[in-house]
């Protein structure tokens, strides 16, 4: 078994001052399990991606035609690649507040295609997870509290909007998991953010969204 990831590091870590690496999020998967994909790609394309990580996933064959590894399946042939770019959304959270700080916490977003076994059936291909991970920001307070309201409302954003594309390009199987350190109890506005959507009748609970959340130390 074999991993690959996506680490973001933040863009001012305190970390750094001290002569440490910077700290970060990171997302890491399965590679015998998920495979990336790009917005080149469709359930019925044999299009495949190139990684964004640190060590290439793309390989070259004796005929000089480059290939993934993601795609090297028992008993299927690898395909040509296409040169397109793996979906992989990485980045600080954006200050639309003036009121805010500026924010130092960080996301990674990745879509990540199902690989089917050979005893799965064919509708396992259509299946995309939209896989995010975030550190929202520390310390109680109502300020605090504000900023990680403003956080987990962006991000929701941000992985709908990736969930919706994918449809658009024919995914029909598409969920979505947020994973993270959400700093917040149940009852916190920022947890309350993810868990429920506007309805016609004013906020609701998502039924569709499921979630476990550590809480504040």
């Amino acid at each position: 078994r074999h991993y690959r990831g996506v680490f973001q590091p933040k863009p001012n870590s305190p970390c750094v001052r001290w002569g440490w690496y910077s700290d970060g999020v990171a997302l890491l998967w399965n590679a015998d399990k998920f495979r990336t994909v790009s917005r080149c790609q469709s359930p019925t394309t044999t299009t495949t991606t190139m990684t964004t990580t640190t060590t290439s996933e793309a390989t070259t064959s004796s005929t000089g035609t480059t290939t993934n590894s993601d795609d090297a399946m028992p008993g299927k042939e690898s395909t040509p690649l296409q040169h397109c770019d793996p979906w992989i959304e990485i980045g600080a959270f954006s200050n639309n507040d003036d009121d805010l700080p500026v924010q130092n916490q960080v996301y990674v977003i990745v879509p990540l295609q199902i690989i089917p076994s050979s005893s799965s059936s064919s509708s396992i291909r259509d299946n995309i997870v939209v896989v995010a991970t975030t550190h929202l920001k520390a310390k109680e307070g109502t300020e605090n509290e504000r900023i990680r309201t403003s956080q987990a409302l962006e991000l929701r954003r941000k992985v709908e909007n990736v969930a919706n594309e994918l449809r658009t390009l024919g995914w029909e199987d598409v969920s979505i998991i947020l994973l993270g350190d959400w700093n917040a109890e149940p009852e916190d506005a920022s947890v309350r953010s993810i868990l429920e959507r506007r309805g016609n009748g004013g906020l609701e609970m998502d039924n569709d969204v499921g979630i476990g959340i550590k809480g504040l130390n």
